[in-house]
């Protein structure tokens, strides 16, 4: 059986990404005790958070973790991170 997509309304997501606040925000973080920022899309953001609320992790400590094993800048570490837990690659 393959994996299925789950896909959102077209129409709907075109409108949501033409949208001036749905934009690149910075957002400040604590990584091994130094303050940093990330520079990512609030949706992404908010899976982040989520998903470090479904590991009962504080989200500074599952981005720490996501930094200590990338290989691309953080900020597409984090956002392809979120891709995978939600779309199965292989």
């Amino acid at each position: 059986m393959k994996n299925q997509l789950v896909y959102a309304d077209y129409n709907v997501v075109l409108e949501k990404l033409s949208h001036k606040e749905d934009r690149i925000k910075k957002h400040s973080v604590r990584l091994s005790g130094h303050a940093t920022s990330v520079t990512l899309e609030d949706d992404f953001w908010i899976l982040l958070k989520r998903i470090a609320e479904n590991q009962d992790k504080p989200l500074n400590q599952l981005i720490s973790e996501i930094d200590h094993i990338r290989s691309t800048p953080l900020s597409s570490a984090l956002r392809l991170f979120v891709l995978n837990m939600f779309v199965p690659f292989s």
